[in-house]
């Protein structure tokens, strides 16, 4: 996100998958690329019709058992929505750091993490720990860093953690998806990941990798799109080296009034065969200013969903909880956002929700904390009532279809 600042057989929320071991399944070829935008078609209207040298970290590998790989765990339950069903709440958010989280005290990220867990969620995305210059795992007069106190947040909160690599902002600019230029990120980034994986593996809370290079089908053409693929091929073929359990994610979006539906599903079957990434987390753009109506995004979803269940990828989502102030197309200046006002975040968790894919925020950091006050601590408080209620109207509907045992009634 461009910004400042499946389920199982019952269908509740489940440790995500084991790592998927690549072994050589056929690629499903391009043709597939038709009959999904078939699908999607169809999809629409029923849609319609529903209205080098980096200082060493201070972090250390704890002398503890290792944590059991392949689901979240589950600490004490702190919040009464945990137990939603998949797709019915968010079940983690994004952190970008910047540089006045390294001034957050071990006290500021425990209570952070203390909210999160009581809105339920149980993952926490990084979305970097180097950004040009700022580096994130450097140690500072406490001898600790700001992944430091984050990871120790995490591993005290019983909440996962996947934690970003490096991103550079020249990302963003239109003549970055060049071989020098891949060359030079690939090298950056496995020398990071090189570097924090032995100071990671032996915390609990350390669920995976997260590559903060996002991706879209609007714009990366050709030989562009081609070193794209590339670049992440290499990148989750270092990852899996260091440790093939760990899943690998990566985040993509579109622009609902530039999109092609075919061109759509031919770029992302390409990526999704070639890049290497076990879960695709998709924005659905709800928080940025277009033209089109942001729901309209809706049947891409559908169609990425069902193509990504043929090349073997899992898909979640990302519901955006902002809405833009500044910026293109409203005004020439930079990007501005707010808090989004609940109802519309609640139409986002219905929207998504039907899609039945695991959801995390964008942000609770930078929008929905309270701490923040305002309109943050506002959103914040109508989401959790929201969840809860939620919560309390399906455990009280699953009682009463569960018939009393003779003998067991008082």
């Amino acid at each position: 996100m461009k910004t400042p600042s499946q389920s199982g057989s019952d269908g509740r929320v489940p440790g995500p998958p084991e790592k998927r071991l690549r072994i050589g399944k056929p690629a499903a070829g391009l043709a597939v690329a038709a009959l999904v935008a078939f699908v999607a078609v169809a999809g629409l209207a029923c849609w319609k019709r529903c209205g080098g040298g980096a200082p060493a970290l201070a972090l250390q590998p704890p002398a503890g058992a290792p944590r059991q790989e392949g689901a979240l765990r589950q600490g004490p339950p702190p919040s009464p929505n945990e137990g939603l069903f998949v797709g019915e709440a968010f079940e983690g958010t994004f952190l970008q750091l910047w540089q006045e989280h390294t001034t957050w005290a071990q006290e500021r990220w425990a209570a952070e993490f203390a909210q999160l867990r009581r809105a339920g969620m149980k993952m926490v995305v990084v979305q970097w720990t180097q950004y040009d210059e700022l580096d994130f795992t450097a140690p500072g007069p406490d001898r600790t860093s700001p992944l430091d106190r984050v990871v120790a947040a995490a591993d005290a909160a019983g909440m996962d953690l996947c934690v970003g690599l490096s991103l550079r902002k020249s990302w963003w600019k239109a003549d970055c998806f060049r071989a020098p230029y891949m060359r030079e990120e690939l090298a950056r980034n496995r020398q990071l990941a090189t570097r924090l994986y032995p100071l990671l593996r032996g915390h609990r809370c350390f669920y995976g990798w997260y590559i903060p290079h996002e991706i879209t089908d609007v714009g990366a053409e050709g030989d562009c799109g081609a070193e794209v693929r590339s670049f992440f091929g290499a990148l989750t073929g270092h990852l899996n080296a260091l440790d093939a359990l760990k899943p690998i994610m990566a985040s993509g979006y579109t622009d609902r009034d530039r999109a092609n539906l075919v061109h759509f599903v031919t770029w992302w079957t390409l990526f999704l065969r070639e890049s290497g990434v076990d879960v695709l987390v998709f924005q659905d753009g709800a928080g940025l200013a277009r033209k089109a109506p942001w729901p309209s995004v809706a049947p891409l979803i559908d169609a990425l969903c069902a193509l990504a269940g043929e090349v073997g990828t899992d898909v979640w989502l990302v519901g955006e909880v902002f809405a833009q102030t500044h910026g293109q197309p409203i005004d020439e200046g930079g990007f501005k956002a707010e808090p989004a006002e609940f109802a519309r975040v609640r139409q986002q968790l219905d929207l998504l929700g039907a899609f039945k894919r695991r959801l995390l925020a964008y942000s609770y950091f930078d929008y929905m904390r309270p701490s923040a006050g305002g309109a943050a601590s506002r959103l914040f408080d109508e989401y959790v009532s929201f969840a809860d209620a939620r919560a309390a109207a399906r455990s009280n509907s699953a009682a009463a279809r569960t018939p009393a045992i003779e003998g067991n009634v008082p």
